[in-house]
């Protein structure tokens, strides 16, 4: 029930004005307050830390670092800065494996062809 401001009668819920004085009854939408979004911070280090560790493992670390990556995007908020900058990284350090895996079988083919 809800009180109007006016005189005090108790009128419905969703009742715009108040049945006895005929006054506009305010809304009273409680708005909750949205808990902040923190930052997923082990999914960033991970992915961070995958994402250059894909340097020694022939840029496989570098995939996960990547699908990493992509859901903190989706998830928004503070993350998807973070997974931005991871997918950036993991597509950088993917490009500078499969170069120098191709610049070796081209050198190898090169300098070894018996």
């Amino acid at each position: 029930m809800v009180s109007c401001p006016n005189c005090g009668t108790e009128n419905e819920e969703n009742s715009q004005f108040c049945q006895n004085c005929g006054q506009a009854i305010p809304n009273k939408l409680v708005t909750e307050s949205s808990p902040q979004e923190k930052p997923s911070t082990l999914l960033i280090v991970l992915g961070y830390a995958l994402s250059i560790l894909g340097i020694f493992s022939v840029g496989i670390l570098s995939v996960v670092g990547l699908i990493l990556g992509i859901v903190l995007f989706r998830r928004g908020g503070p993350n998807k800065t973070h997974g931005i900058i991871i997918m950036i990284l993991s597509v950088a350090i993917l490009l500078i494996v499969v170069v120098g895996v191709l610049s070796l079988i081209v050198y190898r083919a090169y300098f070894y062809t018996p």
